[in-house]
């Protein structure tokens, strides 16, 4: 019968970091996310490194849209190690068209185990509702609303949707990764590590200690 191509993944050695796989792109075919390609394409891609004897795989992805950050943070088990400003420039595409192209840069170690698989830290279920200390939150009508906290333990929420927020407030969008971008960006130049990205839409970061998986 026909075949059709439902996802792939492209991605080229660096050496930065030493003996690492960028994946330059993981995507899945429209109508194809909900049905488990992307966690087979990326479980597959770190078969295929560690077969090359690879330590890493590293690849950017936008901070705004939390639906990928949950799946990077949670489900793969990644870290963030830079925040990168407009790191791609103007992009005309549908996904970016009229927007600044910032992203998080993601590092995934290989010799760690898969969360829920052999690790033995606790991660965190703190969630918006349980976390006061806010750098950045959804207020009413969607609007950015930036806090001037400090704290071991902080957080920063995302809009629930922002590629329909992009299209329905082109504008309020833009606001949104500007306020994220200091607020994000800042904390973790201010040395603060992302601890994990909860369902709700939130990061959470921590100061003065190691990332867990569970």
């Amino acid at each position: 019968g026909r075949r059709s191509l439902v996802g792939l993944s492209v991605g080229f050695l660096t050496a930065t970091p030493e003996h690492g796989l960028h994946s330059h792109i993981t995507c899945t075919a429209p109508g194809r996310g909900d049905a488990g390609l992307g966690t087979a394409l990326k479980l597959y891609q770190r078969a295929w490194a560690l077969a090359a004897g690879l330590t890493s795989v590293t690849w950017t992805v936008d901070p705004l849209v939390g639906r990928n950050n949950y799946f990077n943070f949670a489900k793969l088990g990644a870290r963030a190690v830079a925040y990168l400003p407009d790191f791609y420039g103007p992009m005309a595409d549908g996904l970016n068209a009229g927007d600044e192209t910032d992203r998080l840069l993601m590092s995934w170690a290989l010799s760690d185990p898969l969360p829920g698989q052999g690790s033995t830290g606790l991660r965190s279920t703190m969630g918006p509702e349980t976390n006061g200390s806010f750098l950045l939150a959804v207020g009413l009508d969607e609007e950015p609303c930036r806090f001037d906290v400090t704290g071991d333990v902080v957080a920063c929420q995302i809009p629930a949707d922002i590629l329909a927020l992009r299209e329905r407030d082109p504008h309020k969008a833009n606001r949104w990764r500007h306020e994220l971008r200091d607020a994000l960006g800042g904390a973790l130049s201010d040395g603060y590590v992302i601890q994990e990205f909860t369902r709700s839409g939130c990061y959470i970061l921590t100061r003065g200690q190691s990332r867990n998986l569970s």
